[in-house]
C-alpha cells in the first residue's frame, strides 16, 4: 500500500539564533556586541549602538542608540526589571 521512500536525510537543523545581533562591517552578526555587557535575557533586536550594562532590561532594542549609564538605572530598577521604553527620551 505504501511505497518505500528512498530519499536520503541529507539536511541538518541548525541552533537557533540568538534574538540579539549587530552590525559590523556590513555583517549581521548573531550574538552581542562588545559595547554591551551584563545579562541579556529579555532583550532582543539590533544592538549595534548601545553601550553598556543591559542586566535587568528587557524590550526591542532595534533603532534605540545611547549609553545605559547615563540612564543612572539603580540595582533596585534592575531587580524590578526595566522596559527599554521607558529609558527612551
Amino acid at each position: 500500500m505504501y511505497e518505500t521512500l528512498t530519499m536520503k536525510k541529507a539536511l541538518t537543523r541548525n541552533a537557533t539564533p540568538k534574538s540579539y545581533w549587530y552590525w559590523k562591517d556590513g555583517e549581521n552578526i548573531f550574538d552581542s556586541p562588545p559595547s554591551v555587557r551584563g545579562d541579556l535575557t529579555g532583550v532582543y533586536g539590533d544592538l549595534t549602538d548601545v553601550y553598556g550594562d543591559l542586566t535587568g532590561v528587557y524590550g526591542n532594542l532595534t533603532s534605540v542608540s545611547g549609553d545605559l549609564t547615563d540612564c543612572e538605572i539603580t540595582d533596585e530598577d534592575r531587580k524590578k526589571g526595566i522596559d527599554i521604553n521607558d529609558l527612551i527620551g
